[in-house]
């Protein structure tokens, strides 16, 4: 199964451990973005290379069979919130929709979004579901 992370972007060492452990169970983890190399902040960057990075999302998401929303606590200021996008394209698209964290909207008490409070929950029924395919 193919995986895309979404989470603010200032995660995304993080996402590159959480990539490696879904590696380590047999899947594979399509996200360019978390290799970092988007600027150091939004004004960083140029219009055009704000674009490209939505597109390469896009393109890397729509390859995927799921996508593993990291959440932030409700009322917590975080600029940005591409995640949210990719979450709703995934859903439209018909991918499997996984969040990890807190329910920031009323979105996220839809029926087909599967919920874990913590990585490790979430986590731990991906690798049932991998050692179930074996």
């Amino acid at each position: 199964m193919k995986i895309y992370l979404a989470a603010r972007y200032s995660k995304h060492p993080e996402m590159r451990e959480r990539a490696e452990e879904l590696r380590k169970l047999g899947y594979t983890v399509q996200a360019r973005w978390i290799n970092g190399g988007h600027g150091i902040s939004y004004d960083a960057i140029t219009p055009l290379d704000r674009q490209r990075f939505a597109e390469e999302d896009l393109e890397d998401l729509a390859t995927c069979d799921c996508i593993v929303s990291f959440t932030e606590k409700p009322g917590t200021a975080v600029r940005g919130g591409g995640r949210h996008f990719e979450a709703g394209y995934a859903f439209c698209a018909g991918i499997r929709n996984i969040v990890v964290g807190y329910r920031e909207h009323v979105f996220h008490n839809l029926e087909d979004i599967e919920f874990y409070s913590t990585w490790e929950e979430c986590l731990a029924e991906l690798a049932r579901e991998a050692e179930a395919t074996l």
